[in-house]
This record gives structure tokens, C-alpha cells and sequence, in this order.
């Protein structure tokens, strides 16, 4: 990475980092020393709200993180020659790399990632359906010496506390604690660390763009140099996540998302970095095995609570993410969205489906009970996670074929009940429902 901005790492001006809202109180802290009841409280509470948590009093031995801490130091300051010595790509992804890219976008940081297992094979399949098996394997740098004994203790610490940390949450869903062990018997996780450098443009680029983590849980360290910032679900804002010494934060994966049916989402997060700090932080990615097949669970499947995805397998969905670290695909990559549902009827809301808006964060639905004053009553409801509010333009979309008038008459006629895209205002933010009135001007079909 040069002293100047390359063109590759400038975000769209809608995604370049803007103020984020320091709070200090304001992502939950959960002790893990609590009561089991507090503590199982506190949890469901922090998943439930922020699907992001800090934990303390976790049991990890603080040398285990200082000693890995010290290798990666060591290894980032080498030269790039000899960083790339161990440099990953396609056939094998993992090792180290500094050309990664999140949303198309390369992120300004340097990475170096090794999995729980030392080696492990996973069914690829080929453009001509033709399926292999292809061999994961690590790779560890000749210097500095001693990284390959640190890593190999911390990781054992890390899949200690994260099969902790699953049985809390499967505990918060009215689950037996070990409801979720058996997707983990091949794990597929693994710890990244991470080198964010100085930035000479931090208001054009980002250490890594905003998004959301595929497999069950996060579980990083970050040392004493702000940069992490998560998307509020209340209100979509950002907010800074204060270092908190001998800490791990917690998040939640779109997997744990996908097995709770969307009662405990994903949240979106990214990384800023600055002109003056360098920061280092170790994520372990917490991951089942490649053959686990992904869909809601079904102890918690009910006529009042049907299942929203359909089946995905694990493995497949990974590497499709994976892919996408190593070029543009011109594409969205795969997202848990992509297998959300399209079709389904709402018990509660006595309504149907018609159009389903994945990243849009929100469902259409036809209320089938009449609403006064008006031909029909199309009811907005925020079913999928994926983002903060709903805009007219989506609206007047969906309208469109509900009521067979234009997009450009009913995106005129929903002045004063949803702004657009430039404006403050909403139909519908998370977890609320609202039903659009509007009048004889859009006959129903």
C-alpha cells in the first residue's frame, strides 16, 4: 500500500465514512461471570437489539491474545516480499493477502488467516458441473519464529468460548444448550489478523466496507485504536465501538440468523481507519462444517412462525462469498437474501406476499381485509433484515402491480405518507407495519 490513494479503494460518496456517534454505553456489555440467569437475559437482550455485544470475564488467559498479538505485529512490519512468501489465493484461501475487497471495493488493510484445522478438503463445482475436491490447507511464514505454536493455543480458546457463547444463545431461543454442536463437527472456522495502516485519504476509503459476517459468530479482539463501527438497528446509524481492554467482541452471523428465522439478525458493521494509527485486530470466524445444509430450525417453526429461507448448503454459500475477495464479480456476492422465501402466508397479518425486496430490508404485503376510504389496503411489513427504511420509490413499485396504475402516478399520489430516498421520513422502519391508504385515482386490479 503506497503513500497514495489508489482509485480501487475509493468508496461510492454514499458509502464513504461519515461521523459516527460516540457512546460509550451504548453496544451491550455482558458479563459472563453473571448468574445464569442474568446472564441468558443479558444475551437474548444484546442479540435481540444489536445482534452485537462486548463480553468480559470470558475466561481466555490474556498472554494467549498478547502473544498472538505480538506475531502479527512482527509478521506486518516484514517485507512484502516475504509476507507474500505465504500469500493465498483461489486454489487455497488462506494465508496472506493485501488486494481484498468487500461490495467490489478494495479495503485499505493487509490480512494473514489460518484455520482451526490444519488441513481440511471441500467440494468445489467446476463451470462444467463436474464437482472436486479441493484441499484447505494452512500455510505459516518461516519468521517470526514461534507464530505457528501462539496461533495453534489461541485458536483452541477461541473454539472454547464461541461453543460457550452458542449454548447461551440456544438457551435465549428455549433450546437444549447443545442444540447447534452437531453443524460444528467439521468446522470450517478460522482467525484473520488483521493490519489496518495508516490512511493518507481516511474520508474516501475504508479498512473494510460495510457488510455482514456469513458463518454463526465473530468473536474479535481489538487493541486500543478506534475503528470498528456497527450500524445501530433502532435507527441505522453508526456507532463507534470503544476498545474495552481484555475484551472480545461478539456478533452475530447471518447462520445464526438463518437457524432463528430472523428472530436474531445479522448486523452490518465496517471498519475506518485513520491517517495517524495503525490497528490491529483478530477476528475468529466461527464456522460449521461444509456439508451442513442451513435452513431454520425446526424446533422453532410454527403455522404463527413459518420458515422464511429455504435450505442452503454451508459450504457452497461460503465459497460463493469467498470468491468475491478476489475480483469483481460485477455481481452482488451471495447472501443469505438470495434464499429468503418469496412466496408465504402470513398468519398474523392475514395477508400475502407479493413482492419480496431481499436487501431492501422490507416485504409487500396484500392485506386481504378492507381499509376504509380506500379501493386497497397494501400493507408494508418489515419482514427482511436487510436494511433500515423503506423509500416511495420501492413503493410506488410494488403498487404498481397491485393496482395497475403507473409507477409515476403512484409515486406522485404517495406525497405526505413516505418520503424518498433524500428525505428523513419512512413508511416502515424494523419491526413495524404500516398499511398505505390510497384512493379511487389507482382502481385495484
Amino acid at each position: 500500500m503506497g503513500l497514495q490513494l489508489e482509485p480501487s479503494f475509493v468508496q461510492e460518496a454514499e458509502h464513504r465514512p461519515e461521523p459516527t456517534i460516540s457512546d460509550a454505553g451504548a453496544i451491550p456489555l455482558v458479563d459472563l461471570s453473571s448468574p445464569p440467569p442474568t446472564l441468558i437475559a443479558d444475551i437474548e437482550a444484546a442479540c435481540r437489539d444489536w445482534g452485537f455485544f462486548q463480553v468480559v470475564s470470558h475466561g481466555v488467559p490474556l498472554e494467549l491474545l498478547e502473544g498472538v498479538q505480538s506475531m502479527a505485529k512482527e509478521f506486518f512490519s516484514l517485507p512484502l516480499e516475504e509476507k507474500k512468501r505465504v500469500q493465498r489465493d483461489e486454489e487455497n484461501p488462506v494465508g496472506y493477502y493485501d488486494t481484498e475487497r468487500t461490495q467490489e471495493v478494495r479495503d485499505w488493510k493487509e490480512v494473514f488467516d489460518f484455520t482451526v484445522k490444519e488441513t481440511f478438503h471441500i467440494p468445489v463445482t467446476e463451470e462444467d458441473g463436474r464437482v472436486r475436491w479441493r484441499e484447505v490447507r494452512n500455510q505459516w511464514p518461516e519468521h517470526p519464529p514461534g507464530m505457528r505454536e501462539a496461533c495453534k493455543e489461541y485458536r483452541k480458546a477461541m473454539e472454547d468460548l464461541s461453543f460457550r457463547l452458542l449454548e447461551l444463545i440456544a438457551l435465549t431461543l428455549k433450546l437444549p444448550p447443545n442444540r447447534f454442536n452437531e453443524f460444528f463437527k467439521d468446522t470450517t472456522s478460522f482467525i484473520r489478523l488483521n493490519h489496518y495502516p495508516p490512511c493518507p485519504s481516511p474520508d474516501l476509503a475504508l479498512g473494510v466496507g460495510r457488510h455482514k459476517d456469513a458463518g454463526a459468530l465473530t468473536v474479535l479482539a481489538q487493541d486500543d485504536v478506534e475503528g470498528l463501527d456497527v450500524k445501530r438497528k433502532s435507527d441505522g446509524k453508526w456507532v463507534r465501538v470503544k476498545p474495552i481492554p481484555n475484551s472480545y467482541i461478539i456478533n452475530i452471523g447471518d447462520m445464526v440468523q438463518v437457524w432463528s428465522n430472523d428472530k436474531y439478525e445479522s448486523p452490518e458493521h465496517r471498519v475506518s481507519v485513520n491517517s495517524e494509527k495503525e490497528r490491529f485486530s483478530i477476528p475468529f470466524f466461527f464456522n460449521p462444517a461444509y456439508y451442513t445444509n442451513i435452513k431454520p430450525l425446526d424446533d422453532l417453526i410454527t403455522e404463527e412462525n413459518p420458515a422464511r429461507y429455504d435450505e442452503f448448503n454451508w459450504g457452497e454459500f461460503f465459497m460463493g462469498r469467498s470468491n468475491s475477495n478476489f475480483k469483481k464479480l460485477g455481481v452482488e456476492n451471495t447472501q443469505i437474501h438470495h434464499f429468503k422465501k418469496k412466496e408465504q402466508s402470513l398468519s398474523s397479518g392475514g395477508g400475502h406476499i407479493v413482492a419480496d425486496h431481499g436487501n431492501m430490508g422490507f416485504q409487500t404485503v396484500l392485506n386481504r381485509k378492507h381499509v376504509p376510504g380506500a379501493v386497497n389496503g397494501v400493507q408494508i411489513q418489515n419482514l427482511s433484515p436487510g436494511a433500515d427504511h423503506i423509500d416511495s420509490v420501492h413503493v410506488a413499485q410494488v403498487l404498481e402491480q397491485v393496482s395497475g396504475a403507473s409507477v409515476e402516478r403512484i409515486h406522485s399520489g404517495l406525497s405526505g405518507i413516505v418520503q424518498n430516498r433524500s428525505g428523513a421520513g419512512c413508511a416502515c422502519t424494523k419491526s413495524e407495519t404500516k398499511v398505505l391508504e390510497f384512493s379511487q385515482k389507482f382502481p385495484g386490479k
